[in-house]
């Protein structure tokens, strides 16, 4: 009786045990050091434990290389290159991005691992084809119309002009936004900075009191008080009544305090992504 019951206890052991085998995920060893990248087949690979319980460590795609070259640099994770040798435009260190012209170039530890036109690049709009650099090593593409602004320094980040909120980009004004009251978190210049806006057309309020200048608290299509203006152009109906919401010239230009045209780096304040004219008022909608 005790040796029947020992080897029913055995039993789901080894079945474990020689199902692990049959799979491969376990008993194996490890095919690789977790962590560890490599280059196969033009493909950049990493080491990591596979989901299977018992598993083995084991490669699995990190990125396919394609056009480029996989390039696996002694101390460094693999990674896909334009050039296999080191490009002159990049820094020896770190991730940066730097202009080429008006392309974006994105470069790891010396190499070039990526080129961009502005306008189509990652996170640009279609007319922004003018590459700048926001920061040391840090490219950015902006549209040909900004304004080159004394209050941005040449530099780059928020700046508050009165209360007025400005976004600099390499001197140029990309973005201004009428408020109650403007801040910035750091001193000009830093790049952490953050700018901080009250009042400004679309936000939320308890009286025209917490509104910026020229704008009125009132309720929205929605029932929500929100700071805003009257206006006449386009005057679409709300999207929940069947209408587009149509961008109004006159509402940006109010929110823009008649700043640049509007950018990516527009940032809306209301529960919407489009500024239009709703029900003869400014609002920000969908």
């Amino acid at each position: 009786m005790m040796a029947f019951e020992m080897t029913a206890r055995r039993l789901p052991a080894l079945l474990w045990l020689a199902l692990g085998a049959a799979s491969g995920c376990f008993g194996s060893g490890d095919q690789c050091k977790v962590g560890e990248t490599r280059c196969l087949n033009n493909e950049a690979q990493v080491c990591d434990m596979c989901d299977a319980f018992g598993c083995s460590a084991k490669w699995f795609p990190l990125d396919p290389c394609g056009s480029r070259t996989c390039l696996a640099l002694p101390g460094q994770r693999a990674m896909c290159v334009e050039r296999a040798d080191p490009d002159p435009l990049c820094p020896p260190a770190g991730l940066p991005t730097v202009c080429e012209g008006n392309a974006v170039v994105s470069c790891s530890l010396g190499y070039r691992t990526g080129t961009a036109a502005c306008g189509s690049a990652l996170g640009s709009a279609p007319d922004e084809t003018l590459c700048v650099a926001r920061f040391p090593g840090v490219a950015a593409c902006v549209s040909p119309a900004a304004m080159s602004d004394p209050a941005c320094g040449g530099g780059s980040g928020p700046r508050c002009v009165g209360t007025t909120l400005v976004e600099c980009i390499a001197g140029l004004a990309v973005d201004r936004t009428a408020c109650a009251s403007c801040a910035t978190s750091a001193p000009a210049g830093d790049l952490g900075s953050v700018g901080f806006c009250t009042g400004a057309l679309g936000a939320p309020c308890g009286g025209s009191g917490d509104c910026a200048s020229g704008l009125t608290c009132r309720p929205d299509s929605q029932g929500a008080s929100r700071c805003t203006v009257g206006c006449t152009d386009g005057a679409p109906l709300p999207p929940a009544d069947g209408g587009a919401a149509v961008p109004s010239a006159a509402c940006l230009d109010v929110f823009r305090a008649g700043g640049p045209p509007p950018s990516s780096y527009l940032e809306a304040v209301g529960p919407g992504s489009v500024l239009a004219c709703v029900g003869g008022y400014c609002e920000w909608t969908d």
